[in-house]
């Protein structure tokens, strides 16, 4: 899990004009982790499926830019109202895409 969440939110694939593309929803990016866990262990619930992993892409070429992406997934992510959620969105390939680890417990 931890790794999962080292890579979608690397530097090097979420930087896009000296910002990083990374949010938190209802979490903070850098200790998600350990969020994600304490909501876990707080319900009593450690077992079985720690998150889900969803991704958002725009095909090749699309006229649609890395910010622009992003503000679309974080809205796409007030879905998930009452979880905890890790959105980033790579600019590193031909496609823009927005990745989200969504924790499986709702606090």
């Amino acid at each position: 899990m931890k790794s999962v969440m080292r890579y979608v939110s690397k530097l090097s694939k979420t930087l896009w004009d000296g910002q990083q593309l990374v949010r938190g929803i209802d979490c903070q990016p850098e200790t998600a982790f350990d969020e994600f866990l304490s909501t876990k262990l707080l319900h009593h619930k450690d077992g079985g499926v720690m998150f889900y992993h969803m991704v958002q892409s725009f095909p090749k070429g699309e006229a649609v830019d890395p910010v622009t992406a992003h503000a679309a997934a974080l809205k796409l992510a007030e879905y998930y109202e009452g979880y905890e959620v890790l959105v980033c969105t790579h600019t590193d390939r031909e496609h823009i895409h927005s990745h989200f680890l969504i924790n499986s417990v709702n606090f």
